[in-house]
């Protein structure tokens, strides 16, 4: 079985955040008996700069992989077109996804209609989160 990791953090400064996702997903695939094959990194952010979770796609568009493991949904599913992606390889070319919090698992359940789910509620979080942002840069800088 091909298994290969997603990891992916916004800031260029947040090595933590890679090490202690691909940590957790080393545990969870040494649990399962798996070989780690491969290692697909995102350091930007923005849902259209993930050139490595594309490059990712390609690949088991391509038949390498088997099964993408990420540490949670937030990492992996962050709009509804990459819902709709991600659940075309697993309809066309049995890609399986699974997350380290079990959220999503297709080895289990290949209902994939919760990957709109998490991908809705995750793009509005992070619609949430941007607004939090501009917000506290706005109220800042009229403090100063």
């Amino acid at each position: 079985m091909k298994c290969v990791a997603y990891v992916r953090t916004a800031s260029k400064n947040n090595e933590v955040a890679l090490t202690k996702q691909m940590e957790m997903i080393k545990e969870f695939i040494s649990e399962k008996n798996w070989k780690l094959d491969s290692v697909y990194t995102d350091v930007e952010s923005g849902v259209k700069v993930n050139e490595n979770l594309h490059k990712m796609i390609e690949d088991a568009q391509k038949g390498k992989i088997d099964v993408i493991v990420a540490a949670d949904t937030t990492r992996i599913l962050r709009t509804k077109e990459m819902a709709n992606v991600l659940g075309k390889l697993y309809e066309l070319n049995k890609v399986h996804l699974i997350t380290v919090d079990n959220r999503i698992n297709t080895f289990l359940n290949d209902d994939i209609t919760v990957l709109n789910v998490y991908a809705y509620l995750n793009e509005c979080e992070a619609k949430v989160m941007s607004q939090r942002i501009k917000d506290g840069k706005r109220f800042k800088k009229q403090k100063s």
